[in-house]
C-alpha cells in the first residue's frame, strides 16, 4: 500500500487512499493500515489528511515504477477517483454546498493537477476534456485563470478525435476563462468551434451554455444587441430543458446587458428575477454578482447610501467563497459607494485593496476599472495630477490588454474633470506621465 500511496500529491484523505491504494478494502482496514504507517514515522497527519514525507514518497515512487502494470492500474484508479470528484463538485457548485465543495476542490488542487498530467500523458483523451470541463467553473470562482487556460490549451491540443460533446464542454469552460482574462476573441473562436459540436452531439443544455457564454462574451466587448440575442436563444432552451442554474446565469447577464444599454427598468426586473433563482439554489456567488450589480446602479443613480450595504453583504460572501476575484468585485464595489459618499479615506484604503487583488491575479481589465476609480479620490483631494497620472496608468494597463474599453467599468467623467482641472496642456503632460509608469513606479502611484 505503501507504494501506491505515492501517487497523491498534496495529501489524501483515507478514503481516497482506499479507493486509489487499497481497492476492495474497508474504511477501517484502510485507517489501520495508515495509523501504522503514521506509527512508524513514514506518513504525517493533519486532521483527516494524510502525507507522505517527501523522502518516503521518493522511496515509494521507486519502488512503484518496478511494476509497471501495477503503476498504471494505481494512476488510472487515481485519475478515475479525482475525475468523480470533479464532476460530482461542479454539480454541487451552485447551490447551498458550494463553499464546501469550492474548499475540497482547493484542497485537492494537486491532486487533481497529477490526474490531468497523467491524463495527458497516457493519451486518455476522454478523461482529459472531462476534467477540464468539470474544474472550469472552479478555475473561474477561485481565479485559476491563467492555469486553467494552459491546462485546457493543452488538452484541446490532443483532443481532435475526442468526443464531440466532452471537446465542445472544455471549449466553453477554456471560453468562460478567457473571457475573464480579457481574451475575448480567444473566447469567441473557441465558440465558433464548440457551438457545431455541441449541436452535432445533440446536446441542447451544451447548445444552451454554449450560447450564454457567447452572450457574455459580446457584452464585455459592448455589443449589447448581440449579447441580449445570444442569452436570450439560451434563456429559451433553459426554461425549457428545465436548467435552474443556467437560467440562473443567464438571466444575471442578461440583466447587466440591460444595465449598461441604459434600460433601467428591465434591469431591475431581471435582477429581481436571478436574485430569486439564486435564493432558490442557495447560489449566494450568483446572489453576490446582482447585489454587486445593483449597488453599482443605485450608485450611479445618486444613492450610495443605500448602495454601499449591498456591496458590504456583496463582499462578505465572497469572502466566504475563498474566490480572490469575487472578492475584488466586491471591494470595487465598495469604495465607488464609498466615494460617491465623499467618503475618500476609507474609498481609497478599499480601492487599493481591489488593485491589489487584480494586479495579483493578472486582470488588467479591472486593474485599470481600480485605477480609474482612485483617479476620482484623487480628485476629490484636489490632486489633480496624481489624478491624471492614474487615469494614464489605467490607459497604459488597458492598451497592453488590448482593449479599446472597458464594459461597464470606466467612470464617466474622469477625463473631463482632469482636463477642466489641469488645463488640456497640463492634463496631457501629466497623462503621458502616467502612461510611462513601470509596473514598481505604478505602485507607488497607488500607495503615495
Amino acid at each position: 500500500m505503501l507504494r501506491r500511496l505515492a501517487v497523491f500529491t498534496g495529501g489524501f484523505s483515507a478514503a481516497a487512499a482506499g479507493n486509489v491504494a487499497a481497492p476492495g478494502a474497508l474504511l477501517p482496514e484502510v485507517f489501520g493500515v495508515l495509523a501504522s504507517l503514521v506509527n512508524k514515522s513514514l506518513l504525517t497527519r493533519t486532521g483527516d489528511r494524510f502525507s507522505l514525507l517527501e523522502t518516503v514518497r521518493a522511496y515509494a515512487t521507486a519502488r512503484l515504477a518496478e511494476d509497471p502494470v501495477d503503476e498504471a492500474a494505481t494512476r488510472r484508479r487515481h485519475a478515475d477517483f479525482f475525475v468523480a470528484l470533479a464532476v460530482q463538485a461542479d454539480s454541487a457548485l451552485h447551490g447551498r454546498e458550494q463553499n464546501r465543495w469550492l474548499a475540497q476542490l482547493e484542497l485537492e488542487h494537486d491532486n487533481l493537477r497529477a490526474a490531468l498530467d497523467w491524463s495527458l500523458h497516457s493519451e486518455d483523451v476522454a478523461l482529459a476534456l472531462r476534467l477540464v470541463a468539470a474544474l472550469a467553473w472552479f478555475w473561474y470562482i477561485h481565479s485559476y485563470l491563467d492555469e486553467g487556460c494552459r491546462w485546457a490549451a493543452r488538452v484541446l491540443n490532443c483532443a481532435a478525435r475526442g468526443p464531440d460533446d466532452l471537446r465542445a464542454r472544455a471549449m466553453v469552460g477554456a471560453a468562460l476563462l478567457h473571457e475573464n482574462r480579457g481574451a475575448y476573441e480567444t473566447a469567441e473562436a473557441l465558440l465558433h468551434d464548440a457551438l457545431p459540436l455541441a449541436r452535432a452531439a445533440a446536446d441542447e443544455v451544451l447548445v444552451g451554455w454554449c450560447l450564454t457564454v457567447h452572450g457574455l462574451v459580446a457584452r464585455n466587448k459592448g455589443e449589447y444587441e448581440r449579447a441580449a440575442a445570444r442569452l436570450a436563444a439560451a434563456l429559451a432552451i433553459s426554461r425549457v430543458r428545465g436548467e435552474r442554474w443556467m437560467l440562473e446565469v443567464g438571466v444575471l447577464w442578461l440583466a447587466s446587458v440591460e444595465r449598461y444599454r441604459g434600460n433601467t427598468a428591465r434591469a431591475l426586473q431581471l435582477f429581481d428575477e436571478a436574485l430569486a433563482a439564486g435564493r432558490g439554489l442557495g447560489d449566494r456567488l450568483i446572489m453576490a454578482r446582482v447585489l454587486a450589480h445593483l449597488a453599482g446602479m443605485l450608485s450611479d443613480a445618486g444613492d450610495p447610501a443605500r448602495a454601499q450595504p449591498l456591496a458590504e453583504e456583496c463582499r462578505g460572501i465572497r469572502q466566504e467563497a475563498g474566490s480572490r476575484w469575487t472578492e475584488g468585485i466586491g471591494l470595487v464595489t465598495l469604495g465607488i459607494a464609498l466615494l460617491r459618499q465623499d467618503q475618500l479615506d476609507p474609498a481609497e484604503d478599499v480601492l487599493q485593496q481591489a488593485f491589489d487583488v487584480f494586479r495579483e491575479l493578472g486582470d488588467g481589465a479591472r486593474v485599470a476599472y481600480a485605477l480609474n476609480a482612485l483617479a476620482h479620490v484623487a480628485y476629490g483631494r484636489g490632486e489633480y495630477a496624481r489624478s491624471a497620472h492614474l487615469l494614464g496608468a489605467a490607459h497604459a494597463v488597458r492598451a497592453r490588454q488590448g482593449e479599446a474599453q472597458t464594459t461597464g467599468l470606466v467612470l464617466a467623467g474622469s477625463f473631463s474633470r482632469a482636463i477642466e482641472a489641469l488645463s488640456e496642456r497640463g492634463f496631457e503632460a501629466a497623462f503621458a506621465t502616467g502612461n510611462a509608469l513601470s509596473p514598481g513606479e505604478m505602485l507607488a502611484l497607488v500607495r503615495p
